[in-house]
């Protein structure tokens, strides 16, 4: 039995991202059925039930999340797109 923790953009609404996560899982069970699966998710509860799995939160504190950090202002102007006008 195998122990395995997914992180991705779990937990936020976003259906196309919970889609691949469902599809990751049931990958995993087509191999190991009897795998422990977690889920880091920033929303647990919802995602623990839609998934059947074990979910935990994205370690977030001061409003700042460790897993998806957002940009700094340095890397916004760095990485913009172009302006088409």
């Amino acid at each position: 039995m195998s122990n395995i923790v997914i992180s991705g953009y779990y937990g936020f609404g976003n259906a196309g991202d919970e889609a691949m996560l469902c599809a990751i899982i049931d990958a995993i069970r087509d191999v190991e059925d009897d795998a422990h699966i977690t889920v880091i998710s920033g929303n647990p509860q919802e995602t623990s039930r839609k998934h059947n799995i074990k979910a935990v939160g994205t370690f977030a504190a001061f409003g700042i999340c460790l897993l998806y950090p957002y940009p700094s202002p340095r890397d916004r102007q760095k990485y913009r797109m172009p302006s088409s006008a």
